[in-house]
């Protein structure tokens, strides 16, 4: 492409995005479009603006079925996988072109190539968070979707009974429910469900000849036991599907019914109270919540709660009710339970009850420091993560834990981030810095709890004081502030 012709193409996407209008689609379009001379900005601004009239702002939906169409009508997403998955590995490879563009629009309609073009730029990411194989998904439903780590684990909670999976999304949890026994996917959006139906199809997960999809609430009785019914869909309100009283409910409120994300549970969709009636006519339930949703007392004493974290980070926080509570690990009511899951899926578990324990406390770092997983904290059980593992506090429980004597044992390390003390001393920066030159080495690494460093800022002023690498940590005793440098145990 000439220079004349880039800044062409510079101009126009300018112009486009100053006058609100661009999507995914003309974005591939003006990139792609400069290579072969033929962008005019006034032409393709009024192109743009004639198909934003026309054109949905949503998933494809049929104005009267509510269901997504093709060029014959209503269609199974799945009939459409090999298309996307073509898509997908071109554009890994590059930009999908206005070639490929108006090819799809020809073959298969303004909806569908719309559609088939985003969940193929999404197909990383869908891998990455939801599995191996192709994913339906929307930008939205992914970013809501549980990664696959999280929703196995927690389908071992329902072992073989039937479940209904509510407020379902694309199918997340369902689909690893899918494997496990019998299930219900129910949701209120259609466009959504049928994304749902097709990622439980997809690998075989269900066989595709008994998929139902219906605005009724699901029957009631044998008809739910039927052995070929091994995995179906159902576009229901979820406050209206009748489910028998031996079943199990895992149920997903939506957040962000007002368009902004919350934690309070009764600002959820289905309302709380609602969601209240369904896990007392089931005969279990997990619910699922924000890590910092806070719930009354009289539902905290009946049910357990846990908080699940995947590599470091809190995800979720899941109200377990009823028989489950017998089959999860350690999932007494009225406890609560940290989970940490790894990257590879491993879990490990703590639980205990809430509260305020009488900890030991050093008024310096030890020979070990330990910063417990995120799920410990959101939780509020650090005081007896410590307690229970003979570990101190340096400035409370908000603070980082240290411990002298005998290394920690595997939970400790599991759950906690883990170093032997090297060296401790002041946090002013000079200092710092003259340490790590002394004994050539750099922070991989910067810890900080109570104090405002800023851990991005320090690497890189510190990055060049050496070759070996340890771990930094910023933190409070009772009475000053300190630095300490740690190695991994594996290391002498």
């Amino acid at each position: 492409m000439g220079r004349r012709s880039r800044r062409s193409a510079a101009r126009t996407l300018a112009l486009i995005i100053r006058h609100r209008r661009l999507r995914w689609f003309d974005l591939q379009l003006v990139r792609s479009a400069g290579a072969a001379k033929t962008i005019q900005s006034t032409t393709t601004i009024r192109r743009i603006k004639h198909r934003q009239q026309s054109r949905p702002s949503n998933i494809p939906l049929a104005a009267e079925t509510n269901s997504l169409t093709g060029p014959n009508g209503p269609v199974p997403l799945g009939d459409y996988a090999s298309v996307v998955r073509e898509l997908a590995d071109q554009s890994r490879h590059e930009p999908l072109g206005p070639a490929t563009m108006l090819d799809l629009r020809r073959r298969y309609g303004e909806q569908l190539a719309t559609l088939f073009v985003s969940v193929a730029s999404l197909q990383t990411k869908a891998n990455k968070k939801l599995g191996a194989g192709l994913w339906w998904v929307t930008p939205k439903s992914l970013q809501q979707a549980t990664p696959w780590q999280v929703a196995r684990y927690k389908s071992q909670w329902m072992q073989d009974r039937h479940v209904f999976d509510l407020c379902c999304g694309i199918g997340g949890d369902a689909v690893p429910l899918s494997t496990r026994g019998p299930l219900t996917a129910v949701d209120c959006d259609r466009a959504l469900l049928s994304m749902t139906a097709a990622n439980l199809a997809s690998e075989g997960r269900f066989a595709e000849n008994h998929l139902q999809t219906t605005r009724s609430a699901a029957p009631g009785g044998e008809a739910l036991r039927d052995p070929q019914y091994t995995a179906r869909v159902l576009c229901a309100d979820v406050t209206s599907t009748q489910i028998p009283s031996d079943c199990f409910v895992h149920i997903d409120p939506d957040r962000r019914a007002a368009q902004t994300r919350t934690t309070r549970p009764d600002q959820y969709q289905p309302a709380w109270p609602e969601v209240l009636r369904i896990v007392d006519q089931s005969a279990g339930a997990a619910v699922k919540l924000a890590p910092a949703a806070q719930l009354e007392d009289s539902v905290s004493q009946r049910a357990h709660r846990a908080w699940i974290s995947l590599q470091g980070s809190v995800r979720e926080q899941s109200v377990l009710f009823g028989e489950i509570c017998q089959r999860a690990q350690d999932a007494r009511p009225g406890a609560h339970s940290a989970i940490a899951i790894s990257t590879d899926s491993r879990a490990v578990c703590f639980s205990a009850n809430p509260g305020a324990r009488t900890l030991e406390q050093f008024s310096g770092p030890g020979e070990y420091l330990y910063d417990p997983d995120a799920a410990i904290r959101a939780a509020g059980l650090t005081e007896a993560f410590a307690l229970s593992h003979n570990l101190a506090t340096l400035a409370g429980p908000a603070g980082f834990l240290s411990s002298n004597g005998a290394p920690p044992d595997s939970i400790v390390r599991q759950m906690s981030v883990v170093g032997r003390v090297i060296w401790s001393g002041t946090c002013d920066d000079r200092g710092l810095r003259r340490e790590l030159r002394t004994r050539k080495m750099f922070p991989q690494a910067i810890k900080v709890r109570g104090t405002d460093h800023d851990p991005a800022k320090m690497m890189k002023r510190l990055r060049e004081c050496g070759d070996r690498p340890i771990t930094l940590w910023i933190g409070r005793t009772s009475s000053r502030r300190f630095a300490a440098m740690t190695q991994p145990l594996t290391e002498t």
